[in-house]
């Protein structure tokens, strides 16, 4: 025990095992992954590992001889665990057409998942027996009856498909409170560990309850962090190791990384890890708790911002202040509200005044465009960005005029930029296409494309790209004529982005061409038609 505390306690064996991991995730990275199942099959069966109903159609997870994403549009009675036969047809997912944009396909493969089947028929060939898969179909049963809003199956299961306009979350920055985390992990066990105080067992009655939570929530990443990292602060404990904090969490990465290799591309783990090295590595005790809030958003937006920047392509610098309102108004109310309406549920009206609440507030806050960061990192300067933030951030003004030095620097690099640039987006039947002139002096984006009978809007990818590219605002947008594959995203662009200008083409205006028009008067953006030189 002696040499294995010795071991763990050394700063070599960390070094000497992140190098032979790097060596291991090279390697496995060059080795292809072929999918089991052959894309002419048409008959599949599995056990059903996980589901959700949104805009009339199922999207459920099944497990068979590897994992699938079912698409089904009829009414089934479907539950946790079940056995079923599915009829249809498989395809391989899609990937991002427009550059700098979610890549479906990717993300699917990341998990081992290489097809979508799209269901015809599904036939329910047994149910399960498993008493956890009972339990968590008892679970949804009882959220399903209560819940009203999404908020008490986002805060209980982690799942937040049910949450309307939870994208307003994400843009203001507090989306990582409503992902299943330590919050849930260090409330339960609070909860255990006060009602078993005196019990000798405690801890591997609680590591027990939080495997089972983690079995029903899928063990997101987070959930593997926070339980093994508390597994191992207890065996550390209980062997007197004196392993430090910072050095536990790089064993629970090291460990999570060899069971799964592919988890270093789930972002939530990339968050997870980011987030909770930094707070450990800048540890700092404050008294005033605000002002520890304030510390902990602060940090937390510091480290996490060449990732966000690297996936989202943009940030909200107000976030650090919004959390010292939403960290504890979610900690310390609406998540313990949510479980008390679970167990409760007379307690329901009041949650559901209080999320309405939130929800005012939160559209709110969403309006406010000042300090949006919009651009995007490579692994190059997202390296050099953590090599000066670490070695500065124990002088916490040092370090933020260094960000903005960084920053600057990058948006400068494209600003002087002489060249000019076409490009055409792929908007699937439609057309459009952006010219970027020297020195960026104008932005002009002709036409929006658009599919009709769509909830998915291909102007969102177009935003993403721009923001990418740390453009905030569209000089002019041309509209060549009123058709819908041509100007079908022009109101949900203008609506979503700061458009200068809008140019019409010559004649008179269709109806899709007046409904824009009403968006354009009520935002106060002038438009032009038949201009000629």
């Amino acid at each position: 025990m002696l040499r294995l505390k010795t071991i763990l306690q050394s700063n070599i064996f960390y070094i000497i095992f992140l190098l032979l991991l790097i060596i291991y995730i090279t390697i496995i990275s060059y080795i292809p992954k072929e999918s089991l199942y052959n894309i002419e099959e048409t008959t599949i069966t599995g056990r059903i590992i996980d589901y959700s109903y949104k805009n009339n159609k199922y999207n459920i997870l099944l497990k068979g001889k590897e994992k699938l994403i079912v698409f089904y549009d009829k009414d089934i009675d479907i539950k946790y665990g079940d056995y079923i036969e599915i009829k249809g047809y498989l395809n391989i997912p899609n990937k991002n057409t427009i550059p700098n944009n979610f890549n479906y396909r990717n993300y699917l493969n990341n998990k081992d998942i290489y097809y979508i089947f799209n269901a015809k028929e599904i036939n329910i060939i047994s149910n399960s027996y498993n008493p956890l898969d009972t339990m968590n179909n008892k679970l949804i049963e009882r959220i399903n009856k209560i819940d009203s809003t999404g908020y008490i199956k986002a805060f209980i299961i982690g799942k937040k498909d049910e949450i309307e306009n939870y994208t307003n979350y994400q843009n203001i920055g507090v989306s990582h409170l409503f992902a299943i985390s330590g919050m849930h992990i260090g409330f339960i066990s609070l909860i255990v560990l006060k009602l078993l105080k005196r019990f000798k067992y405690k801890n591997i009655i609680l590591d027990t309850i939080l495997i089972i939570y983690g079995y029903i929530t899928l063990f997101p990443s987070s959930i593997k962090r926070c339980l093994l990292f508390l597994i191992l602060s207890q065996l550390n404990d209980y062997f007197n190791l004196n392993i430090p904090p910072i050095k536990r969490l790089f064993i629970t990465a090291y460990i999570l990384i060899i069971l799964n290799i592919k988890i270093i591309y789930d972002i939530s783990f990339i968050y997870s890890f980011t987030c909770v090295f930094a707070l450990i590595y800048s540890k700092k005790d404050i008294s005033n708790k605000i002002l520890s809030i304030l510390y902990t958003s602060l940090i937390c937006f510091i480290f996490s911002l060449p990732i966000t920047l690297y996936y989202y392509h943009t940030a909200n610098i107000l976030s650090i202040i919004y959390n010292i309102f939403y960290i504890p108004l979610i900690t310390f109310i609406i998540y313990p509200l949510s479980l008390l309406v679970f167990f409760i549920p007379i307690f329901n009206n009041l949650f559901i005044l209080i999320i309405n609440h939130l929800t005012i507030i939160t559209n709110y806050l969403n309006k406010i465009s000042i300090l949006k960061l919009y651009m995007s990192l490579n692994i190059y300067q997202i390296i050099i960005y953590y090599l000066l933030v670490i070695i500065n951030i124990k002088n916490i003004k040092k370090t933020i005029i260094i960000i903005i030095i960084i920053i600057l620097f990058i948006k400068i690099s494209l600003i002087i930029d002489n060249s000019s640039y076409i490009t055409f987006f792929d908007v699937k039947q439609g057309d459009s296409s952006l010219i970027i002139t020297p020195n960026r002096k104008e932005i002009i984006l002709i036409d929006t494309g658009g599919i009709k009978e769509s909830t998915y809007h291909i102007s969102d990818n177009i935003i993403n790209y721009l923001h990418s590219l740390t453009i905030s605002k569209i000089n002019y947008l041309i509209i060549t004529h009123g058709d819908y594959d041509h100007m079908g995203e022009s109101i949900n662009l203008v609506n979503n982005f700061k458009v200068e200008k809008v140019i019409f083409n010559c004649g008179e205006y269709n109806d899709l061409e007046k409904e824009l028009i009403k968006v354009l008067d009520k935002k106060k953006i002038p438009y032009y038609s038949c201009i000629k030189e």
